[in-house]
C-alpha cells in the first residue's frame, strides 16, 4: 500500500499497483471535512476559548450536553487542522492578531518591538511575553483535568517563549530584505546619493534650526542652505576637506557675494534714482562756474526776448530803491562796472528816484537782484524787520517783471530749480558724513520745497553708494546697510521709497549674508568648532547629543558613543562629500526639497511597508506565541467540562 497526503482529506492509503489517473480519481471520490474558517479564526481571537465558549452556548439553546457538543466541536476543528493545516494556521494566527494587539501594553509587546530583541534585558522581556501568551492559550486549548491543562500550559510557555523571539527576527529580517531593495530601486530610479548622503544632508538641515519648509523658501528667495549662519562652521569642514566638495563650494561662495551686490546696487539705483534719465544726472552734477553759464544763457536768452517797463514797474522800482538807498549805491556801482555806463537814476535829496531815461527789462532785472542781496545782507547780519521789508518790496518788483515777460519768468524759474538740485545732489553725495536725524531733518525740508529736489537729494545718495563700492569697503557696505541700528541703515530706511523698502532689504539681507558666509567659510584658519564639525562628518551625531555627554547625560552619551562606533569609516567619500556639497550650494528649490524630503511614489511605498513592517514586529510576535500554544499537547476535557 501507498501512503499518500491528500489536502482536505489527511493521510490516505492506496494500492501501490494504481496508476496516477487511477489514483487521481480515487482521491476525487474522498469525502472531505467542512473547513471551520470562522471557528479556528475565533479560536486565536479568544487564545484558545471559542471552542469552550460556542460549546457552552449549543447545550443551553439546545438543550443537549455540554460534553457532546464540546467534543463535536472539536472533532471538526481537529479534522480540518489535520486537512488543511497552513489554511487553518493562518485562521488562527489571524484572529490571534486581536489578543495580541489588546494585551501589548500589559506584556510589553508595545515597547519591545521598536529595537531588535536579541540581547539582553529586551529578548527576556520577550520571550517572557511569548510564554505567557503560549501558556494561556495551550491551557485554555487542552482537555481534561488541572494536571492535564498544567501539561498543555507548560508547554504552550515553551513554544510560546520560543517562537515570539523567532517571529519578530524573521519579521524584521523580512522587512529589511525588502525595505533595502525599494531603497535601492529609490536611489536609482529617482537619482538619488546614498544612504549615508541623504542623512548628512538631514542632520546639517536639522542643525539650521529651520524646518524644511522654511528652508525650501529661503532658497525660493535666493539665499542657498551653505550661508546659513548656523551651519557656518560644518560647511566650512566641507570647505575645509579639499576635493570636489571643497572645490564646489569655493566657487559658489567666491561667485555669489559681488553677484548679490550687483543685484542690491540695481534695487538701490531703481529706488533711489531709477527714473532720472542721464541729461537729468548731468545737471545735477553742476558745478559753480557751470552753474553760473547756464545762468547767463537763461537770462540773456529772455533779455533779447524784450518786454514792456510798466508804470506799475517802475513805481515798484521807485519804492525798493527808496527803502535800499545804501543798496541803490551798491546797484549804480554794479551796474557801471558790469555794462560800462553811467547809472540811470539818481536819488534827489528828499529821498525820491528820478530816471534818467526809461529803463529797460535787463536793467529792473538788475535793481531786483540788488534788493535781493540786501535783503539776504539784512536778514545774516540780524536786522530781520528789514530784511522782511525788503523781501516785500523785491516780490512786488518781481511780480511786475514775471508779468511783462514770461521768458524771463521761466529763465528764473528754470535757473531756480537747477540750482536747487544741485545744491541738493551734493547734499546727498555728502549724506553719510553727518548724522541719520541730521538726514531726516533736512531731506524732509527738502521733500517739502520741491518733488525734484528730493528726487536730486536721493540720486546724490546713490552716487555716494557707488562711490564707496569702489572702494575697499564695498565688500562691508551691505552689511552696514543691513543693519537698522548702523548710520547707513538708518539713513537708507528714511530715503528709500517706503513702498519699495522691504524688498530692497530683503535683497541687501542677502548679499551681506552671502558676504559673511564666504569670509567665516574661506577666510582665516581653521577653528576649534570647524575641526569638531570635520569629526562629525557622517555621523549624524547632533550638537544637543555632544552638549548632552558633556554635561554627564548618561543618555546623551550612550547614543554619541553608539553612532561613533556605527561609522564605517573616518569620512564620507570625495564624490559623497561633493553629492552633499552640491546641495548645500543649490540654488533650485525643487533640488534642495527632493534632497531634504524625497516625496516621490517609491518613497511613500518605503514608508508604507516600513510602517507595515513596524506593525508587524509590535503584533505577529504575540499572535504566533498564541497559535503556538493552541498546538500544545491536547489532552481530553475543557475548560468548563469535568
Amino acid at each position: 500500500m501507498t501512503t499518500v497526503n491528500v489536502e482536505g482529506v489527511g493521510l490516505v492509503q492506496l494500492p501501490d499497483n494504481m496508476t496516477r489517473e487511477q489514483m487521481e480519481a480515487a482521491i476525487a471520490l474522498l469525502p472531505k471535512p467542512e473547513t471551520q474558517r470562522i471557528r479556528q479564526f475565533a479560536q486565536g481571537a479568544t487564545m484558545g476559548t471559542a471552542d469552550e465558549a460556542e460549546a457552552l452556548i449549543q447545550s443551553q439553546l439546545k438543550g443537549t450536553k455540554y460534553e457532546d457538543e464540546l467534543a463535536s466541536i472539536r472533532s471538526k476543528l481537529s479534522a480540518y487542522k489535520k486537512a488543511y493545516p497552513v489554511e487553518a494556521a493562518g485562521y488562527e494566527l489571524g484572529g490571534a492578531v486581536a489578543p495580541a494587539v489588546a494585551l501589548a501594553p500589559f506584556t510589553g509587546g508595545g515597547s519591545v518591538a521598536a529595537g531588535t530583541a536579541t540581547v539582553g534585558p529586551q529578548l527576556l522581556k520577550l520571550m517572557g511575553m511569548g510564554g505567557l501568551q503560549g501558556g494561556v492559550t495551550g491551557a485554555a486549548s487542552a482537555e481534561g483535568d488541572l494536571a492535564s491543562r498544567a501539561k498543555a500550559g507548560a508547554v504552550g510557555t515553551a513554544e510560546g517563549a520560543l517562537i515570539a523571539p523567532v517571529a519578530q527576527g524573521v519579521i524584521k529580517a523580512g522587512g529589511a530584505l525588502i525595505n533595502g531593495v525599494i531603497d535601492a530601486t529609490r536611489r536609482r530610479v529617482g537619482d538619488r546619493g546614498a544612504k549615508v548622503v541623504e542623512t548628512e544632508i538631514n542632520r546639517l538641515a536639522t542643525e539650521s534650526g529651520l524646518t524644511t519648509d522654511e528652508i525650501v523658501q529661503k532658497v525660493a528667495n535666493g539665499e542657498i542652505m551653505a550661508e546659513n549662519a548656523t551651519l557656518q562652521d560644518a560647511v566650512r569642514a566641507f570647505a575645509r576637506g579639499g576635493g570636489k566638495a571643497a572645490t564646489t563650494l569655493k566657487e559658489a561662495l567666491t561667485r555669489r557675494p559681488p553677484a548679490l551686490r550687483t543685484q542690491a546696487m540695481n534695487e538701490l539705483q531703481a529706488g533711489l534714482a531709477g527714473d532720472l534719465d542721464t541729461n537729468v544726472l548731468r545737471s545735477y552734477r553742476l558745478g559753480e562756474q557751470e552753474l553760473g553759464k547756464l545762468e547767463k544763457d537763461l537770462y540773456t536768452g529772455a533779455f533779447k526776448q524784450g518786454g514792456i517797463v510798466s508804470k506799475p514797474m517802475l513805481d515798484a522800482a521807485s519804492d525798493a530803491l527808496k527803502r535800499a538807498p545804501e543798496a541803490g549805491k551798491a546797484i549804480n556801482e554794479a551796474y557801471q562796472s558790469a555794462t560800462g555806463n553811467k547809472p540811470f537814476w539818481t536819488v534827489t535829496p528828499t529821498g525820491e528816484v528820478k530816471w534818467d531815461r526809461t529803463p529797460t527789462l535787463q536793467d529792473m532785472e538788475i535793481i531786483r537782484r540788488g534788493v535781493a542781496s540786501a535783503k539776504n545782507a539784512a536778514f545774516t547780519g540780524g536786522y530781520g524787520e528789514v530784511g522782511k521789508n525788503l523781501g516785500a518790496a523785491e516780490n512786488a518788483l518781481r511780480t511786475e517783471l514775471d508779468t511783462a515777460s514770461l521768458a524771463l519768468k521761466t529763465a528764473r524759474d528754470t535757473f531756480a530749480q537747477n540750482r536747487l538740485a544741485s545744491e541738493s545732489f551734493d547734499a546727498g553725495r555728502k549724506v553719510f558724513t553727518k548724522s541719520a536725524d541730521e538726514i531726516a531733518y533736512d531731506f524732509e525740508n527738502l521733500a517739502t520745497k520741491s518733488e525734484g529736489a528730493a528726487k536730486a537729494f536721493r540720486a546724490g545718495v546713490m552716487d555716494a553708494l557707488r562711490n564707496k563700492a569702489s572702494l575697499g569697503a564695498g565688500k562691508t557696505m551691505m552689511q552696514k546697510i543691513d543693519d537698522p541700528a548702523s548710520k547707513e541703515g538708518q539713513i537708507l530706511r528714511t530715503l528709500f521709497p517706503q513702498d519699495e523698502l522691504d524688498k530692497m532689504l530683503a535683497t541687501v539681507g542677502r548679499a551681506s549674508q552671502s558676504q559673511k558666509a564666504a569670509t567665516a567659510i574661506l577666510g582665516g584658519s581653521a577653528t576649534a568648532p570647524t575641526v569638531f564639525n570635520q569629526n562629525r562628518v557622517g555621523m549624524n551625531i547632533s550638537t544637543e547629543e555632544v552638549a548632552g555627554a558633556l554635561s554627564g547625560n548618561i543618555g546623551s552619551y550612550i547614543s554619541l558613543t553608539k553612532k561613533a562606533l556605527a561609522k564605517s569609516s573616518p569620512n564620507l567619500t570625495d564624490e559623497q562629500r561633493q553629492q552633499v556639497a552640491k546641495v548645500l550650494v543649490s540654488e533650485d528649490p525643487k533640488f534642495v526639497m527632493n534632497a531634504l524630503n524625497d516625496q516621490s511614489g517609491i518613497k511613500m511605498l518605503q514608508d508604507r511597508v516600513a510602517q507595515l513592517f513596524g506593525t508587524a514586529q509590535r503584533v505577529l510576535p504575540s499572535a504566533a506565541a498564541i497559535t503556538a500554544g493552541s498546538y500544545a499537547p491536547n489532552i481530553s476535557g475543557g475548560l468548563l467540562g469535568k
